[in-house]
């Protein structure tokens, strides 16, 4: 008897645990499921945020008008073309003397395109680690660019441009060395001249015949267009938002997103001491590594970020470095694209006008003291009508907002061959005149001020 009951059972114990391995089987495969959607949806955000080539504001009135473009932002897109009330925008040139420094470049992508009378020029990123190379068109342009990324001399010699990446390193008399006749190469750095390798800095007796083309955010003697955002005039952002108040549903009042908070390595004034004095005076949300983590840390550009920094009615937009023309993504993505007034500081106010909108930032410059800024800005939080004033600007055009990796792609860098073509044109007439160095010591690295804010005395 006990040996049937014990075969009876078996059969039941083994599907128990048939079972239980079924179970356990199917919780694995969902866990596995859930990790594999998490990292392909970061995966497309990272493709989306470097590969992405532009972001550019969007309106109620206009999203319906617009092509359908992959968002990942709360009212911004990245587009490579984009329609605006309608009407398709058009590619130019910028940073040569076709047409205006300050329009942002918008080629359209339409793939590696292999010209067959094989016309072009070879661009050589001096650097390690990206992956934008091959023939690609430059519409408008006769010749094609050949991208190619490393820190190969060999590379270096076949190349009609080098673009020195701020942060490789490299041996100066080596590259001398190298260099063959006629070749460009240029200066590139998207940080501040405090945050740029010093070595990019070419010798005192070599300042003069080194660097042919510069490409910075600075627009006073860059050729080339390396800027963080630019206002466009060309169409409105808010034409059918007339009296709409940019207040409504703003809960909160001021908010900073920050991962440097006392790195002084990279960080050059007392910015989080700033921020922590004027927190005693008006209510400062932190978000990043300086402050709440639970959103704007991993995706600093994800949906849930925009939506928590949309609640808020003043950004701070504050620079980790006080230099010149140093005005960086913190004004253009974090403020202007999710709509807030930026609180500003870094280069001195005229540096600011000369690129925002107008009327559309307070500069901490302006305030005898943080407690002033403060009720400032607690004035503005209780009168939508002066808080609304800082958004007139949208009725006369609208923000565009680039990142580095943008400006690095090959259809950017058609600029390059655009400045190319045109240098070589001009020596073949005889007419050419080569770019004057700047003083480097002076225009670069003492463009930048020691900060004098009295953040004691609040």
């Amino acid at each position: 008897m006990h040996q049937t009951a014990g075969r009876r059972r078996l059969p039941i114990i083994h599907g128990l645990i048939y079972r239980a391995n079924l179970l356990q089987v199917l919780v694995i495969f969902i866990i596995g499921w859930v990790i594999l959607c998490v990292v392909v949806e970061y995966q497309i955000y990272e493709l989306k945020e470097w590969d992405g080539v532009i972001m550019v504001e969007e309106d109620e009135h206009l999203v319906h008008k617009r092509k359908q473009f992959p968002c990942h932002v709360l009212g911004t897109c990245e587009l490579q073309d984009y329609v605006r009330d309608g009407r398709l925008s058009q590619p130019g040139q910028i940073g040569a003397s076709r047409t205006s420094w300050r329009i942002p470049l918008l080629w359209k992508d339409d793939g590696t395109t292999f010209y067959s009378q094989g016309c072009y020029r070879q661009v050589h990123i001096w650097a390690e680690g990206y992956r934008h190379v091959g023939n690609y068109s430059c519409p408008g342009l006769p010749c094609g660019i050949r991208s190619v990324q490393d820190t190969s001399f060999k590379t270096m010699q076949d190349s009609d441009a080098v673009l020195l990446f701020h942060r490789t390193e490299w041996d100066w008399d080596e590259m001398y060395s190298h260099r063959p006749e006629n070749q460009k190469w240029i200066f590139y750095s998207h940080e501040s001249p405090l945050n740029t390798r010093t070595g990019a800095i070419p010798p005192l007796d070599r300042y003069s015949n080194t660097y042919d083309y510069i490409m910075t955010y600075r627009k006073d003697l860059s050729q080339l267009y390396g800027t963080y955002g630019v206002y466009d005039t060309s169409a409105p952002s808010a034409v059918a938002l007339e009296g709409k108040n940019w207040a409504s549903g703003k809960t909160n009042k001021v908010v900073w997103l920050a991962s440097n908070c006392f790195n002084t390595d990279s960080l050059h004034w007392m910015r989080y001491d700033f921020v922590s004095v004027l927190s005693d005076h008006i209510p400062v949300n932190i978000y990043g590594k300086c402050g709440d983590t639970s959103v704007c840390t991993l995706i600093p550009n994800s949906d849930l970020c925009a939506e928590t920094l949309r609640k808020h009615k003043f950004y701070l937009a504050l620079e980790n470095s006080p230099c010149r023309h140093y005005i960086s993504e913190k004004l253009w993505n974090n403020a202007y694209l999710n709509d807030l007034i930026p609180v500003v500081f870094g280069p001195p106010r005229i540096d600011y006008e000369a690129v925002a909108p107008p009327n559309s930032f307070i500069h901490v410059g302006d305030f005898a003291s943080i407690k002033d800024l403060a009720l400032y800005l607690h004035k503005l939080d209780e009168n939508d009508e002066l808080y609304n004033q800082y958004f007139e600007w949208k009725k006369q055009g609208f923000v565009v907002a680039t990142k580095e990796d943008w400006l690095l792609q090959p259809r950017q860098m058609c600029q390059i061959v655009d400045r190319l073509l045109v240098d070589e044109e001009a020596r073949a007439k005889g007419t050419h005149v080569p770019m004057q160095s700047p003083d480097w010591k002076t225009w670069w690295r003492g463009s930048c001020e020691e900060v004098s804010l009295s953040i004691d005395a609040g």
